[in-house]
């Protein structure tokens, strides 16, 4: 599950399938947007009761967080993407990234040619394979030679 923040400046730790967001929180945004338990139940398409208890507890379903946020105008912050190294030794620019994806290519392109010389190998060992047995295929194929 990715983790999601709101700009309340709290971390939401996903714990399963519930965001802790904090009560003090819920409250405040729920109020700054002049919201009753009722009216936010309506926007949110839950019963009030349902609103209360959520933000009593101080944590909503990880699937609603966009709806909670839309509804009480909140904005959620993910994490920035991070580079990954494709050789293993920290950040890498885009270029080096690049320059390594192409040489991997080129492996790849190398391994590829290796593999079809190998295959046309084997079909020629196939072909003279079949020339030197059809003489004995065609005698045991002839009717009264058993």
């Amino acid at each position: 599950m990715s983790e999601l923040y709101l700009v309340l400046r709290n971390r939401l730790p996903a714990d399963m399938e519930w965001v802790q967001i904090g009560k003090p929180q819920l409250q405040k945004a729920r109020k700054a947007k002049g919201l009753s338990y009722e009216g936010a139940a309506r926007l949110l398409n839950i019963s009030s009761q349902t609103v209360y208890r959520r933000e009593k507890e101080g944590r909503w379903p990880a699937y609603e967080i966009e709806q909670l946020a839309t509804v009480y105008g909140l904005e959620i912050e993910r994490p920035a993407p991070q580079r990954v190294s494709l050789d293993g030794h920290g950040e890498t620019s885009r270029e080096e990234s690049s320059s390594g994806v192409q040489e991997a290519i080129a492996d790849l392109a190398r391994a590829v040619e290796g593999l079809a010389a190998e295959q046309r190998r084997q079909a020629d060992e196939i072909v003279e394979l079949r020339q030197e047995l059809a003489p004995t295929l065609r005698r045991a194929q002839e009717p009264g030679e058993r």
